[in-house]
């Protein structure tokens, strides 16, 4: 699980450069998938319980990049960089990422995978 951390962590925080480009990419090669509307990289969990042209439904485990400040109420509760397993999540291959590569002719990646985080990594 560290080695999932870590690579997620070059991609939020070291954007267009080959050390993302190789993080994405040893991620698609450990079957991690890309999700599009939630910016967030998904892993089956199993087999998917339901499968169609349209989508897959089933466990995926999930890395919760978000941080959120928490109050005194939820302060039991564990708030962001942590593995999370969504069940019965259905997975809309629309929004499934495939692309990315990288160009040496831009010296960076040119991708379609963007994750959009507020956290600034330094």
């Amino acid at each position: 699980m560290v080695m999932i951390i870590v690579l997620l962590m070059v991609i939020l925080c070291v954007q267009d450069t080959f050390m993302q480009y190789l993080a994405v990419k040893e991620l698609k090669r450990q079957r991690w998938l890309y999700h599009r509307g939630y910016n967030t990289w998904f892993h089956h969990q199993g087999e998917p319980k339901v499968v169609t042209k349209d989508y897959e439904q089933g466990s995926y485990m999930y890395f919760d990049y978000h941080l959120q400040e928490s109050s005194a109420q939820q302060a039991a509760e564990v708030k962001g960089w942590c593995p999370r397993v969504e069940h019965d999540f259905v997975f809309e291959y629309q929004y499934m990422e495939d692309g990315i590569e990288f160009g040496s002719d831009q010296g960076g990646v040119r991708s379609t995978i963007r994750v959009k985080s507020q956290r600034t990594c330094g």
